[in-house]
């Protein structure tokens, strides 16, 4: 079976930048985003997600190999 971490990153490959709230409407279905804000934060701790604000101030989530500083 796939992980939620497994998933987000799979999304984030392909289309990167995208929130929490974005992440859990394309996973679910809806957005109901405090499952996969925790899941991004932890992957964020553990290296493998960078979280920074976009242009229009809202919290993306990148692969860390995608971002350039």
């Amino acid at each position: 079976m796939t992980s939620l971490g497994n998933t987000i990153e799979f999304i984030i490959e392909r289309r990167a930048g995208l929130s929490d709230s974005e992440l859990a409407e394309a996973i679910y279905g809806e957005s109901i985003q405090q499952h996969v804000n925790g899941e991004c934060r932890y992957l964020e701790s553990g290296g493998k997600l960078v979280r920074r604000h976009r242009e229009d101030g809202i919290i993306g989530n990148y692969l860390p190999s995608l971002t350039s500083a």
